[in-house]
């Protein structure tokens, strides 16, 4: 009896170290506890409070997937399902997403295949036909990874039938767009896409399905003036982006994620292209002029060659902002730009890689200099690649965004 009232007593005050170490971790990190999330996991769970170690270690697994520690982040997101109630199929459903892309990441396709129907079955229960989307696209590059292209295909198309809701695009072989009210059958819109882009029609004409991302349409018309393939809107038809200048095929684009990018991917009558999905409109192209500022701010030398240097990009952001706030007719960048800066980062270091190899064929250069452009761009997109992105995200825009709010 003594024992065990001494294991009692002994196993409360466990309990209570860990409770005031996690506490005294919140008080002195407080403006900036993410480094410290999983230890905080560890000692919310000593103290058997389900609730904060839920959060926290969930916290910790986003941050594990955002530094690419893959095995820390699918034991993160495990242990969050086992805190996480039956009933709560939203959070089962996000946690059991965000496990399988680790699975993905990791190679892991026994492990990955259970979570997938895991998350189809989650999917059909939980109302609305986005996250049958979502698992549909999943599906498709699961399908792709080990090499079973039949089912890849099967997976795009429920990805598109899925997206065909409220509003049905129907597209004739000689070009002839018609946009429904899959209530009513009413006509809402149509365009003659052959007359209006010249296309230079294939013998089986334009069979390519439509793909349905939001509110555009994405086709693959092969158009003429580098339309082989364009997005409209489904609201009223009207163009909204086009792009290559390649001859159509009869291969329907899909929709992926490469990384936090939505990306279109098409298969032309001579290509295979991964073509962003933006909507240039929404934002002002002096967000591609501060990206291509911050480029320049980077490391030209040594180890360091290509990755952003952090300090001197974040006066400068700073200093742009501010300067801006004052001006009476110049907004500094909003919340979406800011959101996208470190595409226009990354757009800006092709735009320079493009300049230095088309300038060095077409002038007398000298070979030295060229090569330390190139040199620089191609280590930039790889660390951009690996985790630049999320590194500009975190400690560059993020900060900045605090500090205005």
């Amino acid at each position: 009896m003594r024992d065990a009232v001494y294991g009692m007593q002994l196993g409360r005050r466990l309990r209570e170290m860990h409770r005031e170490a996690a506490e005294s971790i919140e008080e002195t990190y407080a403006d900036d506890l993410a480094p410290h999330y999983a230890d905080l996991a560890y000692h919310y769970g000593r103290t058997e409070d389900t609730d904060k170690e839920l959060r926290y270690v969930r916290l910790a697994g986003e941050r594990a997937v955002i530094w690419y520690a893959t095995a820390e982040a699918v034991r993160f997101f495990s242990r969050a399902l086992e805190l996480t109630s039956e009933e709560d199929l939203p959070e089962r459903y996000a946690l059991t997403l965000a496990r399988e892309k680790g699975y993905d990441l990791q190679g892991m396709r026994e492990a990955q295949s259970q979570d997938l129907m895991a998350l189809e079955h989650l999917a059909k229960v939980l109302s609305g036909d986005e996250r049958q989307i979502e698992t549909a696209l999943r599906r498709a590059n699961y399908a792709i990874m080990i090499g079973d292209y039949s089912a890849v295909v099967d997976a795009a198309q429920t990805a598109i039938r899925l997206a065909r809701t409220g509003q049905m695009a129907h597209f004739e072989a000689m070009g002839h767009l018609y946009c429904f009210k899959s209530e009513t059958g009413n006509v809402l819109w149509s365009r003659d896409l052959n007359k209006e882009y010249d296309i230079e029609m294939p013998i089986w004409g334009i069979a390519a399905a439509p793909l349905i991302v939001e509110n555009k349409i994405i086709i693959q018309i092969g158009g003429s003036n580098n339309a082989c393939v364009i997005a409209l809107d489904k609201r009223n038809g009207k163009e909204i982006w086009r792009n290559l200048k390649d001859d159509a095929n009869y291969s329907a684009p899909i929709l992926i994620k490469q990384g936090n990018q939505s990306v279109v991917v098409v298969w032309t009558g001579q290509h295979v292209v991964g073509l962003f999905d933006f909507d240039w409109s929404k934002i002002d192209l002096r967000c591609f002029d501060v990206g291509l500022a911050i480029w320049y701010l980077t490391h030209w030398n040594n180890e360091l060659d290509g990755i952003i240097r952090l300090a001197e990009s974040l006066l400068f952001l700073k200093t742009y902002q501010s300067t801006l706030a004052n001006l009476p007719h110049l907004e500094p960048l909003d919340a979406f730009e800011l959101q996208h800066l470190p595409v226009m980062i990354n757009l800006a270091n092709f735009f320079v890689l493009n300049w230095t190899v088309s300038d060095y064929y077409a002038i007398d250069a000298d070979p030295g200099e060229y090569l330390v452009y190139l040199q620089h761009s191609v280590r930039f997109n790889r660390w951009f690649m690996a985790r630049g992105n999320q590194f500009i995200q975190e400690f560059l825009i993020n900060p900045l965004t605090l500090d205005e709010n």
